[in-house]
């Protein structure tokens, strides 16, 4: 991407910050677009998540677990979201989320998907050590708005679970469901609050 790209969705990320009036220190996302407050998304579609990863026969239900964390953190921020089951168009293949242009993704989605998302697994580690096993899954994610027929944002993150020793031995597959909900909790910490949403809050 290019560097004012960064300026940009920096400079947005830290207005956003001391707008809510605290002293954060917010990590900018890959792309933020500069007009995203205007853009008026209130309402996104959640399409099936892709999973990505070589092997995706361990914890087979990562795409799923990833999808409802996805679901409600972008209802914590405001949104209405709708959740597809299908793509209008299957994709081929795995996405490169850094760097893929709207309209080769906006096929995915149903034509009167105004604004949708496409988020995906790229990968889940395990690593053991003294302490036990433990599990890393990153994640990149892609905010279409098809009407402008432009990227509002784009980001990837990566999180490990918070069990070690004795516990990940007996919370198997908990370990990796919450390697999962931390990957969605930080790849979209980055995504801004829907323009309006405080205020409809303190109604």
């Amino acid at each position: 991407m290019k560097p004012l790209a960064i300026r940009s969705a920096a400079a947005l990320a830290l207005v956003v910050c001391v707008g809510a009036g605290s002293g954060c220190n917010v990590r900018a996302p890959l792309q933020l677009d500069e007009e995203f407050a205007s853009a008026g998304v209130e309402k996104i579609l959640l399409l099936p998540v892709i999973d990505a990863r070589p092997d995706r026969l361990d914890y087979v239900v990562l795409s799923r677990n990833v999808a409802d964390a996805t679901a409600r953190m972008l209802r914590a921020k405001g949104y209405l979201i709708a959740e597809s089951d299908t793509y209008q168009q299957r994709p081929v293949g795995p996405i490169d989320i850094d760097t893929v242009q709207a309209e080769t993704v906006v096929g995915l989605a149903p034509p009167e998907a105004r604004d949708f998302l496409i988020v995906q697994v790229e990968r889940m580690d395990r690593s053991i050590d003294e302490l036990g096993a433990s599990y890393s899954v990153r994640l990149s994610g892609l905010l279409v708005d098809r009407d402008g027929g432009r990227v509002l944002w784009r980001d990837s993150a990566s999180a490990a679970n918070n069990l070690t020793g004795v516990f990940t031995v007996m919370s198997h597959g908990s370990s990796q469901y919450e390697a999962a909900i931390n990957a969605s909790r930080a790849l979209f910490e980055t995504l801004p609050r829907r323009a309006g949403a405080e205020k409809d809050k303190k109604r």
